[in-house]
């Protein structure tokens, strides 16, 4: 099972390399689709698609989850921009720059992403119930005392071990917010 940049989402046969099914998810603009890869739970398959607003588009930016033996969709969250308060002021292009480009992590239940205007969300892999959101754009005190700030959650910047989910945030490049932190999160029981 692989995403790709156009958009789509395709699951082919291990061994021939046939198609088994496809679907398409995004509309594959110059930084929309699918950007760093999926996850799975062995069930399902969780794509993230950014497709930033486009004037006359069909952005439909979020986590689109399809069965991997039908590829019968399964549940989906589109994300919309989130604005208000001193976001505005926090973010360029807030109104646009709000998709989800990170790879997403398929841990314990449940399936993890961020946006690119530096939200986390965490969500119940079978009903896609979010169960926590928090917002890394703000100033942060360091362990090792460094001026610390969070920005845009892409890339492969999600991870999991030792009971713990780490999040990096920050990615400045194709102007996006830049930041400088390494965010360490321990679930609740």
């Amino acid at each position: 099972i692989a995403g790709q940049k156009s958009g789509d989402l395709w699951a082919l046969d291990p061994v021939t390399g046939a198609l088994v099914w496809n679907q398409r998810v995004g509309e594959g603009t110059a930084l929309g689709g699918n950007h760093w890869g999926i996850a799975t739970d062995s069930e399902r398959a969780f794509m993230t698609i950014n497709d930033p607003g486009n004037l006359g588009g069909s952005s439909r930016p979020g986590i689109y989850t399809y069965f991997v033996g039908t590829g019968e969709p399964s549940w989906y969250y589109e994300v919309q921009p989130d604005c208000g308060g001193e976001r505005s002021e926090r973010l360029r292009r807030c109104e646009s720059l709000y998709g989800f480009s990170a790879t997403p992590l398929s841990v314990d239940g449940a399936i993890i992403t961020g946006g690119l205007d530096g939200r986390l969300f965490i969500f119940n892999s079978d009903s896609g119930e979010l169960l926590f959101q928090y917002d890394t754009v703000e100033d942060f005190e360091t362990v090792n005392g460094v001026e610390g700030y969070g920005g845009s959650i892409d890339s492969h910047s999600i991870a999991a071990g030792s009971g713990m989910v780490f999040v990096g945030s920050g990615y400045g490049s194709f102007s996006q917010v830049s930041g400088n932190v390494l965010l360490a999160f321990k679930p609740s029981e």
